[in-house]
C-alpha cells in the first residue's frame, strides 16, 4: 500500500513539472518597466568616530601602530632562530620581564632565552635564561596590573635612552591613547529627483 501511494504521489510531482513554466530572465509584458531607471549619483560622506587602541600619540604626533614600521617589540631585536653555537637543534628566543614599576614607566630585562628538545618527546623546554640588558618603557597601559617577573609583549617605539643615576637605558615609549574624533569617509549612492 505504501509503494502505491508513492508512486502516486512521484506521478503528480511529475506531472506538475511538466506543466511549469520555464524560468527566464527575459521580463514578460506585464514586468516591462515603462519608466527610465532613477539617476544616482555618488557622494564622500563623512562620518567623526572614536579611535582605536591602534591609535597612539607619542610627544605630541598621531602615529598607527598597525601600519607605522616605527612600532616594534623591544625583546624581538633578532626572531628566534636555531642555535649554532651548542646545539644546532635547539632555539634561541628573547623574551621581556618586568623588573620595576613606577607611575610613568616600568624597567624591563631582555632575556636571552634556550629551549632544548626534550630526550624522550621532543619537545622543546627552557634549558636556559641570559639577562641581555635592561630597558625603560614608558606609558604602558595599566600598569598596575603587572607584577615583577611578568613577561610582557607590548608594542612600543623607540625613544632618546633614559638616564637615571648616571645609567643610561634604552627606552620605548606605548604612547596614550587617541582621544580625537577621527574622520571616516566611505562613498554613498544617492538618488537624484527629476
Amino acid at each position: 500500500m505504501k509503494s502505491a501511494n508513492l508512486i502516486l504521489l512521484a506521478a503528480i510531482v511529475t506531472l506538475a513539472g511538466w506543466r511549469a513554466d520555464a524560468q527566464t530572465n527575459e521580463p514578460t509584458n506585464a514586468l516591462v518597466r515603462t519608466t527610465p531607471p532613477a539617476q544616482s549619483k555618488t557622494i564622500l560622506e563623512t562620518n567623526w568616530v572614536a579611535p582605536g587602541e591602534y591609535l597612539r600619540v607619542v610627544d605630541g604626533k598621531l602615529y598607527n601602530t598597525y601600519y607605522s614600521k616605527l612600532w616594534v617589540h623591544p625583546a624581538f631585536d633578532h626572531p628566534p632562530r636555531a642555535n649554532p653555537l651548542d646545539n644546532p637543534w635547539n632555539a634561541i628566543g628573547y623574551s621581556l620581564q618586568v623588573e620595576f614599576i613606577d607611575t610613568d614607566k616600568i624597567i624591563c630585562g631582555v632575556w636571552r632565552d634556550e629551549y632544548k628538545h626534550e630526550t624522550y618527546t621532543g619537545q622543546l623546554g627552557l634549558d636556559d635564561s641570559t639577562h641581555i640588558k635592561s630597558i625603560v618603557i614608558y606609558h604602558y597601559p595599566n600598569p598596575q596590573s603587572l607584577i615583577t617577573g611578568q613577561k610582557i609583549d607590548p608594542v612600543c617605539l623607540k625613544v632618546s635612552n633614559c638616564i637615571s643615576n648616571g645609567i643610561s637605558l634604552e627606552a620605548y615609549d606605548c604612547g596614550v591613547q587617541s582621544t580625537n574624533l577621527v574622520p571616516l569617509v566611505r562613498t554613498v549612492k544617492i538618488k537624484l529627483n527629476q
